[in-house]
């Protein structure tokens, strides 16, 4: 979540809670000291559930993180060593309803349907309707069955 890149921000009230936030610069859940009110939501009770909401957020790659610590700097490395592929999106004009169109023409025409993920024949009126309109069944396969 994009909140989980906003600063640690200890509030204005005079409380000493102990809280965790994300830090982006070391991509770790880290403690700090937390007032007790107003503050943001880059605040957590607990250490796992920073984690579980900031740093086990990655959902295509798994990834080893290697802390190398310094005096007064750390530096995070992220080395990548497995990439899931990502299902195929389907382009929304392949989600639309077949549209004949306004036109009294009757030219063959091909379009895709979403429930039953094939490319069906209709008769397009030469006018109107929508881009869920291929002048081929191939070319209805080519960009709407991924």
């Amino acid at each position: 979540p994009d909140f989980c890149f906003h600063a640690q921000e200890p509030g204005v009230c005079r409380g000493y809670f102990t809280r965790y936030f994300y830090n982006k610069e070391t991509k770790l859940c880290e403690a700090f000291k937390y007032g007790g009110c107003l503050g943001n939501q880059n605040n957590f009770r607990s250490l796992k559930e920073c984690q579980t909401t900031c740093q086990d957020n990655c959902k295509l790659f798994l990834t080893l993180l290697v802390l190398l610590l310094y005096k007064k700097w750390s530096l995070c490395l992220t080395l990548v060593f497995l990439v899931l592929p990502e299902p195929p999106s389907i382009p929304s004009l392949c989600m639309t309803p077949m549209d004949r169109g306004l036109c009294r023409a009757k030219e063959l025409r091909f379009f895709y349907n979403y429930s039953t993920g094939r490319c069906r024949p209709f008769s397009y009126s030469g006018c109107g309707g929508n881009e869920n309109n291929f002048i081929s069944r191939k070319s209805c396969l080519r960009i709407c069955k991924k």
